[in-house]
């Protein structure tokens, strides 16, 4: 009984404690999300026409620009705020196709994402063997 009672415990304060951490994440960044623009990363296959027919699927959802990576797309929204931008990122979470789904932030000079990629761009291509030692190093595909 008492195990039991632990464990309800220490779950209330886990989902507390991660409610806490993401009010707090809104709290610090919600200024920064560009609410007209969201990242969105596809699986592999998904063909540029496919592409555009999930969009389609989403009310205000187009195609805004291409990053030089075949599968990830930065779309324009029209979301009305914070909580509405984050269920569309959510819906589109759910979808089978896309593999992620992410805010777009921006500042006064840069908009920034969040992938579960990181996308290198290489000062000259003889740097090349640098990259594939790293990822040997820390196992990155």
């Amino acid at each position: 009984m008492n195990t039991l009672i632990a464990s309800v415990l220490g779950l209330f304060c886990l989902f507390f404690s991660v409610s806490t951490m993401q009010a707090q994440y809104l709290n610090e960044y919600a200024h920064l999300i560009d609410l007209e623009k969201l990242i969105i990363d596809f699986e592999p296959a998904v063909q540029q026409d496919e592409k555009n027919e999930i969009l389609d699927k989403f009310t205000g959802l187009i195609e805004w620009g291409f990053l030089n990576h075949p599968d990830i797309t930065v779309a324009k929204a029209d979301a009305q705020n914070v909580r509405d931008y984050y269920l569309l990122i959510d819906k589109l979470k759910k979808h089978p196709q896309v593999r992620h789904a992410g805010e777009y932030f921006h500042n006064d000079h840069h908009g920034i994402a969040i992938l579960r990629t990181v996308l290198v761009m290489l000062r000259n291509d003889s740097d090349y063997h640098l990259l594939t030692e790293l990822s040997e190093k820390y196992k990155i595909k």
